[in-house]
């Protein structure tokens, strides 16, 4: 199965290697903290790479 890295190595290494395609992934974070950002830098990430596959 080919995984999809998210461009940040320690989320990758933390969820087994990467995104499974057609899969999603929750990320909580408290209440004013910079949670939010993760999603944003994947998607940065992914669209930096030219591989965006959603």
């Amino acid at each position: 199965m080919n995984l999809l890295s998210t461009g940040i190595k320690k989320i990758d290494r933390a969820i087994g290697g990467g995104l499974l395609p057609d899969s999603n992934i929750l990320i909580i974070h408290e209440t004013y903290s910079l949670g939010w950002i993760i999603g944003f830098e994947i998607l940065q990430n992914r669209i930096r790479k030219g591989i965006m596959e959603l």
